[in-house]
């Protein structure tokens, strides 16, 4: 990428999920953590309206022009009665209306915080010689449903394998089993000296968690990696999105 371009145009990349927060922060440099994230919250809300104003428009128009005929003289009760069906069908386009755009721009408060917080899992590089295990080979192709299909009947999956399988899901959208797979892995590794796999199982388990609606665990997992500065996400998770991830269970 030109390391030469705007910010806004960057910014634009990186919502569009083609830009990583790593990149987006080597290319704007200039920018604090904290002026950055606000940048981001800016522009999101900027993509947020422009997609909302013509829906809001509509219905606008619909209301005023409501109003302007309630407000008009008296009406014989036939005429009445017509209005009355007409502005029943309109009230049927305004719901229609906000459900087509709440389906195509659904509240955006959890899914913005997914955003900023995400980053893609970098799957380890193999040397040559090295056995790839066949979820691991699948995982790669982005081959998931296969993978998943090879997990399901595995009774007993390592973390390694969980790990896949709760990406996999996630890839699918299928957030209640990534966030069982990333949880399965966490009760593993309380019962294990040396936890396996602990550091991306509480990152991607707390994005999965966000993604369901359980913002409690959500933000015990995240505000756990904040906590340590040794955590292989530490730097992904911000104070200014706690307290964003705060705010959204206290509504």
């Amino acid at each position: 990428m030109h390391p030469n371009l705007p910010i806004d145009h960057l910014l634009d990349e990186y919502l569009q999920g083609s830009l990583s927060k790593d990149v987006l922060k080597n290319q704007a440099a200039s920018l604090s953590e904290e002026a950055l994230e606000q940048e981001i919250e800016l522009h999101r809300a900027a993509q947020l309206f422009l997609q909302k104003a013509p829906v809001m428009f509509q219905v606008n128009q619909l209301h005023e022009q409501f109003l302007k005929e309630n407000r008009q003289e008296e009406k014989p009760p036939v005429t009445k009665i017509r209005s009355l069906v007409k502005w029943i069908t309109v009230a049927a386009s305004i719901i229609v209306l906000a459900g087509i755009f709440y389906w195509q721009f659904p509240p955006t408060d959890s899914n913005a915080l997914y955003s900023a917080i995400y980053q893609p899992y970098q799957t380890p590089v193999y040397r040559s010689g090295n056995t790839i295990s066949p979820l691991a080979s699948l995982y790669g192709a982005k081959k998931y449903r296969e993978l998943l299909s090879l997990y399901e009947k595995n009774s007993t999956p390592d973390n390694q394998e969980k790990l896949l399988a709760g990406l996999s899901y996630a890839s699918l959208e299928e957030w209640n089993q990534a966030a069982h797979a990333f949880q399965s892995i966490l009760d593993a590794n309380k019962n294990n000296e040396a936890p396996v796999f602990q550091d991306e199982a509480e990152f991607y388990g707390g994005l999965a968690y966000l993604k369901t609606g359980a913002l409690d665990k959500s933000l015990a997992l995240f505000s756990s990696i904040r906590a340590d500065a040794q955590h292989l996400y530490h730097q992904q998770v911000t104070a200014a999105q706690l307290s964003r991830l705060e705010e959204l269970l206290r509504k």
